[in-house]
């Protein structure tokens, strides 16, 4: 019986979407908006998943496919400008 929810568990885990939430875009993200306070300036959940995004974080992916890209580029912030 107890195999079944652990089974599920880690269905969900494998299956969650990973993002590029990567430490190395978090000090160029702040050198370049002082909105960006952490990591939670682009993502609500963590681990991040793709149904876990601030409007920052969903500008960043719509901009990488875009551009398409396989990587966001932090510096696309600069041109980021959020809704009133």
């Amino acid at each position: 019986m107890r195999a079944v929810p652990l089974c599920l568990l880690a269905a969900t885990l494998l299956t969650a979407a990973p993002l590029q939430a990567k430490p190395k875009f978090l000090a160029p993200a702040k050198a370049l908006r002082a909105d960006v306070k952490g990591c939670a300036s682009c993502h609500t959940t963590m681990p991040p998943t793709k149904d876990g995004l601030q409007p920052m974080g969903r500008y960043l992916i719509n901009r990488k496919a875009t551009e398409h890209t396989t990587e966001v580029d932090v510096q696309w912030l600069k041109d980021y400008h959020p809704a009133s």
